[in-house]
């Protein structure tokens, strides 16, 4: 994971407010486009034991027991971390 961006934003919008007949009115419309937007990921990190991807032979699972044990006792840490999506979000 790199650096974070800050985000960027196209934003477009239109509005119109009037009068008639003592009665005031208004219509509003918003449109935005955001690139490199800010998200946040949740990492737990085991205290012990070791990280790797879980490895899957012959439909059998193979994770160390050290790492188990440490996330079943709660001995483990939690992160948040900040970061960019490649997708553009249009709203």
């Amino acid at each position: 994971m790199g650096y974070v961006k800050p985000e960027t934003v196209k934003a477009f919008d239109l509005g119109y407010r009037g009068q008639l007949k003592g009665f005031s009115y208004g219509i509003n419309g918003y449109y935005n486009i955001y690139n490199d937007f800010l998200g946040n990921i949740n990492v737990v990190a085991p205290l012990y034991g070791t990280l790797v991807r879980l490895l899957i032979l012959h439909n059998q699972q193979v994770c160390p027991v050290q790492t188990l044990h440490a996330l079943a006792n709660s001995n483990f840490r939690a992160f948040q971390l900040y970061t960019n999506t490649d997708i553009e979000i249009n709203c």
